[in-house]
């Protein structure tokens, strides 16, 4: 049997992030085969200053690609390809 690699991603988020839901919900909404984790940036103080006036922001795990919100379903659609 063929192992189908998953895309893998991560999508900084935070507490109470109603952005980062929506940005959840249309990764899952891709017709991509994903595998994606949630970061709080609060639990990482580098995180935190990084991207805590950002989130949501997806990276791709393979190329380190970030995509920031505001990002419709068509460019996070391109980004995953």
């Amino acid at each position: 049997m063929l192992a189908v690699n998953k895309m893998q991603l991560v999508l900084y988020t935070g507490p109470g992030c109603d952005l980062c839901d929506v940005a959840y919900s249309m990764v899952m909404q891709a017709p991509l085969n994903c595998q994606i984790v949630r970061r709080n940036v609060r639990d990482d103080l580098a995180l935190y200053h990084r991207y805590g006036a950002k989130i949501p922001v997806l990276e791709r795990v393979d190329s380190q690609a970030q995509l920031s919100w505001p990002f419709t379903q068509n460019e996070l659609e391109s980004f995953l390809q």
